[in-house]
């Protein structure tokens, strides 16, 4: 069979099903050989106290406080039941390593597997989407190449981070527009949305391709979904503490200028080379670590970080308007549906003014969609990226938090800079047989 020839039924069955596969005995392998010498690094801990609680009878938002939204709750609670280990008794100690309890280990496995459930319904998703779109076999092999061995090249932060439930929820909401399912598409949209907020920004695209694919009536189906899953997420923790979950959205939408943002890897690497220059007398910038809900947050201060603020955000916002007027103009191709899809999620990683470690995550049932030349090499650029946030989290990260040195910066500009690259090969204007080729 040719790599250029649209993939049979029977043979894209086989493809996932290897797929899935490789992709839970690549998971297995990396929590096999996994110890991380930083546990705090993990965020299972603080999962872990979220879940404990909730088993105790209080209520998010309302007893304690809660950063995330509530459709991230149930992969918080199930493994805080600890139905692996059969013991609810014992402490869970993360710290240091070298004495983790059993239970807390428990807790992480369980997690582990919610992960790897999660990833493997990514990669369903993604064959649905693959095989709506009529792609050929190279497409396919590329696209779970990357998403089967994604464990090995991200690591720890595939399966100690929930990142994989919102993603694998937007991969599904894509492949169900894909195949015109507008009502189940808009589930799933909104059940991603309340796990995380960033798939929100996808719902224009999807709700402008059904209308003008399916038409208005299929448009409203899909929207009316989404709008009653998210309320049924978010309505009985509104009810329980509108107060709570006001907060937990603010503290989202309002967080300053994240250390490892481009525009602030920018900032740091352009301030230490005028210090090493002679122009400037000492370092003006620093990191200053906080918490939000236990969770330990960067940002970076000094001077310029107001405008790398500003300039972040009207960035990010024009690339999402952009994309969002493209496809309100006219009609919008399967093709440069997910395109834009993937412009979207990109550009919040790439010029936003937050990007965790994990964000990473969000892109990797997205990108290998796009057709063409210009999606084997976004796919490839990313795959480096991608490789780079391993390299540098946690180890080098701690590094650059505490020392703001030169090598830690460096890297971290580089992998900025290759998802700034995914970006521009994505945007770049094509001539009408290179996306094709």
């Amino acid at each position: 069979m040719s790599l250029r020839e649209a993939v049979p039924r029977r043979r894209a069955l086989w493809l996932t099903t290897a797929s899935a596969a490789v992709f839970a005995t690549c998971i297995a392998s990396a929590w096999l050989g996994w110890r991380s010498d930083y546990a705090r690094a993990w965020d299972l801990p603080v999962y872990a106290g979220y879940g404990e609680r909730v088993t105790e009878g209080e209520i998010p938002y309302r007893d304690f406080r809660l950063e995330y939204p509530p459709g991230a709750l149930p992969v918080f609670v199930v493994p805080a039941l600890d139905l692996l280990s059969g013991d609810d008794d014992t402490a869970r100690v993360w710290e240091p390593v070298d004495d983790v309890s059993d239970s807390a280990w428990s807790y992480a496995l369980t997690f582990a597997l919610l992960m790897a459930a999660a990833g493997i319904g990514a990669i369903v998703a993604t064959s649905a989407s693959l095989a709506a779109l009529r792609r050929p076999l190279g497409d396919w092999l590329l696209a779970h190449a990357l998403l089967a061995t994604s464990p090995l090249v991200l690591g720890g932060l595939l399966y100690t981070r929930y990142d994989l439930l919102p993603t694998a929820f937007s991969a599904a909401a894509l492949a169900l527009v894909l195949r015109g399912r507008a009502g189940w598409s808009g589930v799933a949209l909104g059940l991603a949305t309340a796990a995380k907020l960033f798939p929100l920004l996808l719902a224009p695209l999807l709700g402008a391709f059904l209308w003008r694919a399916r038409g208005r009536r299929e448009a409203v189906r899909g929207g009316l979904a989404l709008t009653l899953t998210i309320a049924a997420c978010f309505l009985p923790f509104l009810l329980a503490s509108p107060g709570g979950v006001w907060d937990s959205l603010r503290e989202q939408s309002t967080r300053g200028l994240q250390a490892e943002s481009t525009p602030a890897s920018l900032l740091v690497a352009v301030t230490r080379g005028a210090w090493k220059l002679g122009a400037l007398d000492d370092l003006p910038m620093r990191i200053d670590e906080g918490e939000v809900g236990g969770l330990v947050t960067a940002e970076i201060r000094g001077p310029g970080v107001a405008a790398g603020t500003v300039v972040s955000t009207l960035l990010v916002a024009a690339a999402v308007l952009l994309a969002w007027a493209r496809a309100a103009r006219r009609p919008l191709p399967a093709d440069e549906l997910v395109r834009l899809c993937a412009v979207v999620l990109v550009a919040l990683l790439a010029l936003g003014r937050v990007l965790s470690p994990q964000f990473v995550i969000w892109l990797l049932p997205f990108v290998p969609l796009v057709a063409g030349r210009r999606g084997r090499m976004a796919t490839i650029v990313l795959a480096a990226a991608l490789a780079l946030t391993h390299v540098w989290f946690p180890d080098v990260y701690r590094d650059y938090v505490n020392l703001l040195d030169a090598p830690s910066t460096a890297l971290l500009v580089v992998r900025n800079a290759l998802l700034v690259g995914v970006l521009a090969v994505l945007v770049w204007p094509a001539r009408r047989h290179e996306d094709a080729a």
